[in-house]
């Protein structure tokens, strides 16, 4: 869809120092400024940010709203530009919202930045709250800056360096970035390289220092971890200042085409950690990944310890690219390290500073990665802008700022009792479980990654104990503080349990008991099985049985798992059939466990039963456990290998774990089936969607329109795909379609 950019002519602003001299620049929205939305947020930030309520306030030309001191000296200015917010004092130095410095630029003669490519220098929370601060409590700015500010960035010899020239070549796993960097007045500082998807926040994929370079044009090999639709190029100048516009180009037709899926890169994916500094916090933390050797997670553990005075640049360049040599795709990498707030608004990390660290990690091809960062202190509005300020370039990877006191000591040690049941025992404790787990415990700042994975196991060493059972009861491990477990008849019941001998007891409903015994021994794992069925005797039943069948509470529960053949035949009603109508109304309920263990009755009594395959295979997938639910969806398709719905389901599961060609194939059985079937059309657009297969993507959401030529949704994801695909008078035709609809 096309969409334009309107530039209002409107009255500028030029701020006034405090001898009342004009500064030689001026501030110009890009859109419509809310004098109403304005002051309502220069009151809240006075109020509930810098905690005065006293603050003076008036409304400028151009809509914004200023903030004076006591002595009428302007302190700070609000914009708010569609739905965005910009809080700015007289020199530059700004806070904003999430795309708010894109939507002000800033003009002098003919040279025009936005505020988005001075937020090297300028974006400084930290001094916008203390001009606030110290201007409206005491009539003066008293704020030590790391910069004069705008009227020392608009001079001539500032000026970022021009991009042109630029191409790409695409591989499968790899980019050719080709691009002219011509300096402008400010000479050369970085070249960076940006990836983006729609949707999604862009990704930093490599940068480079080009200070003072001499060659005009350069082409850099850039790895990709992921699939781009648009990379993007920009420069700094030599002051690192300054950006340049950032140039886009989009990739997605240019790269090759595949006969196939990707291949999985084989084997179990490797830990590598990096523990910097004498942070407290270090300790426990080494220490506990340092037992994953013993886990069931990784592959290799690899843990290097740097001291304050061997964090240098060439220490963690070592140890980079040790990494980037050794590693693969499927790795998890860890950072910690300490970081002190710099008058530059920046963390420094002992002999590190942040370019050396945006340099050196995009090396790394896993998108498994988190930064752990430890203030000296309580984190406060310097180190919230650091963190920040760090956080823009590492869009969508794992951070975390905590003060250097035990904080992820205590967190840690409360990671076995966040692992309790229900949590299935192939789920490992993740990058976001152990952020959140972090954030609950002191002054912590996060950022999750975009992107969640397995992190740890937390119980490196421990083995399972599988149990199951014949007949239903209660089931209990000697030597545990723990309540005795339900386990009935065709369940699993499992534990994570470190290495040793364990006796457990079997109590079944009728008051029988059996005991046995297993040994673990470290990642290993071992079975029970209790195979006592208790004899059905003429006085278990209660009464006459109704010559249509029996109802499930007309029978002693002790005896429910077995019944004489006897008994079955002279029931209208199968017990089978009576399980499986059981599983049914607790499925409408959501009590799932419970269904699941009627539908395991039914199936015990009925093994080609595809009702409760299917049924079972519906509960599953409700509870999130898609490996169970697959594999009672295939079961029943081998009973019935033309039962479209459950083709359907199966691919949407398969869709949900990423297998995308595997779903592609159970939807166009679905298709086969049943010719009509609109869910399984869509769900297959977008698989291909997926793939990149725009072709395939367009046919089959034009089938679902066909079907259903008012679903809104279809025209919109069809839009996507002649987005995707190139053909923007399609793609707008289509959104203005589903807009209506």
């Amino acid at each position: 869809m096309r969409k334009f950019l309107i530039i209002l002519c409107i009255p500028v602003f030029f701020f006034s120092c405090r001898k009342e001299k004009e500064i030689p620049f001026s501030f110009v929205p890009l859109g419509t400024v809310s004098s109403e939305h304005a002051a309502a947020l220069a009151e809240a930030y006075a109020r509930d940010t810098a905690e005065i309520p006293d603050a003076a306030f008036s409304t400028n030309t151009d809509n914004s709203v200023s903030i004076a001191a006591k002595d009428g000296t302007e302190l700070l200015r609000v914009y708010s530009i569609a739905d965005q917010w910009i809080i700015i004092t007289p020199e530059g130095y700004y806070d904003d919202s999430i795309d708010g410095a894109s939507l002000l630029s800033v003009v002098k003669g003919e040279t025009r930045y936005t505020l988005d490519q001075l937020f090297e220098s300028l974006y400084r929370p930290d001094l916008v709250l203390s001009a606030m601060k110290e201007g409206v409590l005491h009539g003066v700015l008293n704020v030590e800056k790391p910069k004069s500010g705008l009227a020392e960035l608009l001079k001539d010899d500032k000026k970022p360096p021009i991009l042109s020239d630029m191409s790409i070549t695409a591989n499968i796993d790899s980019i050719t970035v080709n691009v002219a960097v011509t300096d402008n007045g400010g000479g050369t500082g970085i070249l960076s390289v940006f990836g983006r998807n729609p949707g999604e926040q862009d990704e930093l994929l490599a940068l480079y220092a080009i200070e003072n370079a001499e060659q005009p044009k350069y082409s850099k090999v850039i790895p990709l971890n992921r699939e781009f639709s648009l990379i993007g190029v920009s420069a700094f100048n030599h002051d690192r200042t300054i950006e340049s516009e950032q140039a886009w180009m989009e990739i997605g037709g240019i790269l090759p085409s595949r006969t196939a899926e990707p291949a999985v890169e084989p084997g179990i994916p490797g830990f590598y950690a990096l523990f910097a500094g004498n942070a407290n916090s270090s300790v426990s933390l080494e220490n506990l990944f340092a037992e994953q050797e013993q886990g069931s997670l990784y592959s290799k553990v690899n843990i290097r310890k740097l001291e304050n005075s061997g964090l240098t640049e060439g220490g963690f360049s070592q140890f980079i690219n040790s990494v980037a040599s050794d590693g693969k795709k499927g790795d998890v990498l860890i950072v910690n390290l300490p970081a002190q707030f710099d008058s530059g608004g920046d963390f420094i990390f002992n002999d590190l500073n942040k370019w050396d660290l945006l340099e050196k990690l995009p090396k790394i091809s896993t998108r498994n990665f988190l930064i752990l960062l430890h203030a000296a202190e309580k984190p406060g509005i310097e180190e919230e802008t650091a963190f920040a300020r760090l956080r823009k370039w590492l869009a969508g990877k794992g951070m975390a700022l905590v003060p250097e006191a035990d904080v992820f000591p205590e967190s840690v040690s409360k990671i076995p009792a966040a692992m309790e049941t229900p949590r299935p025992l192939q789920q490992f404790f993740t990058a976001h479980d152990f952020l959140a787990l972090a954030q609950g415990y002191g002054d912590t700042m996060i950022s999750l990654p975009s992107e969640d994975f397995n992190l740890f196991d937390p119980y490196p060493g421990y083995g399972v104990l599988r149990m199951q059972t014949m007949a239903s009861g209660t089931i209990a491990i000697e030597g545990f503080d723990m309540p005795p477990l339900a386990l009935t008849f065709g369940e699993t019941l499992s534990r994570r349990l470190p290495g040793g001998t364990y006796t457990v007891t079997m109590t079944f409903r009728n008051g029988h008991k059996e005991t046995k015994s297993a040994t673990l021994k470290g990642k290993g794992s071992e079975w029970l099985i209790f195979t006592y069925v208790p004899d059905l005797l003429a006085g278990d039943l209660r009464g006459m049985l109704p010559g249509f069948g029996v109802y499930i509470d007309e029978l002693n529960p002790a005896n429910y798992n077995k019944y004489e053949p006897v008994v079955l035949k002279q029931m209208e009603l199968p017990i089978w059939n009576q399980a499986f109508l059981a599983g049914e109304e607790l499925y409408k309920k959501g009590s799932y466990d419970g269904a699941i263990a009627e539908y395991n009755k039914a199936i015990s009594f009925k093994n080609d039963y595809t009702g409760a395959y299917v049924s079972r295979g519906n509960s599953y997938r409700r509870k999130g456990d898609a490996e169970r639910a697959i594999a009672d969806y295939t079961r029943a398709l081998k009973l019935k290998s033309d039962y479209a719905e459950i083709y359907n389901y199966r691919g949407y599961l398969y869709c949900q774990k990423g297998d995308h060609s595997a779903a592609i194939a159970d939807f166009t059985q679905a298709i086969k089936f049943r010719s009509n079937y609109a869910d399984a059309f869509f769900n297959r657009a977008y698989a291909y969607g997926k793939l990149k297969d725009w072709d395939k993507t367009i046919t089959d959401y034009s089938q679902v329109i066909k079907l259903e030529p008012k679903n809104a949704i279809a025209y919109n994801q069809r839009a996507g795909a002649y987005l995707n695909k190139g053909d923007s008078e399609k793609a707008e035709a289509d959104f203005a379609v589903a807009e209506k609809l």
